[in-house]
């Protein structure tokens, strides 16, 4: 009986100890200690390593830096960490949307399209994904596949951004 209650006993303070984690990492990244905060959160993660929450949190700390820095591991570990949060919510949309973002940021945007198509599959209504699609595909001088995607935007919800665009590239 004492064993069957030692299991929820540990991960509650387990639990416990990944909030303190998470919360020092905040505290970090605050006071722009950065670096410290990004190994508060590998190690809320290495305690943590199946819950989706916390690998988002992860990929998010390491995709800010290699924001600036543009190193290698950084950009590895992000994106490890992006794909075990998808992982983790196998039906979840946002895994992907984010992971999306770490590279439209960088205008890299055939890689940037590629992963929001994960979200797309995952929540095929969701104006701001298809908003965010015609975006990548405007940049990229897709004007007509653009259009498209403004279009459907629209057609999901009434955003702004989607009927000028559709307007401004008209029948192109």
């Amino acid at each position: 009986m004492l064993a069957l209650l030692s299991f929820p006993v540990r991960q509650a303070l387990t639990d416990l100890q990944v909030q303190r984690l998470l919360t020092q990492a905040q505290a970090s990244n605050e006071q722009l200690a950065f670096d410290q905060g990004l190994e508060q959160v590998r190690q809320a993660a290495r305690l943590s390593p199946d819950d989706p929450e916390v690998q988002l949190r992860l990929a998010s700390s390491a995709r800010a830096l290699w924001n600036f820095r543009e190193t290698a591991a950084l950009q590895h570990e992000a994106d490890q960490a992006y794909d075990a949060t998808a992982r983790l919510s196998p039906h979840a949309a946002w895994p992907w949307y984010e992971h999306s973002r770490m590279y439209s940021l960088k205008h890299q945007n055939a890689r940037a399209l590629a992963l929001l198509q994960g979200a797309l599959q995952r929540d095929p209504n969701n104006a701001g994904y298809w908003l965010e699609r015609a975006r990548l595909l405007e940049a990229d001088q897709q004007p007509r596949e653009a259009r498209a995607a403004y279009q459907h935007c629209l057609d999901l919800d009434e955003v702004a951004e989607c009927r000028a665009s559709v307007k401004r590239l008209g029948a192109a």
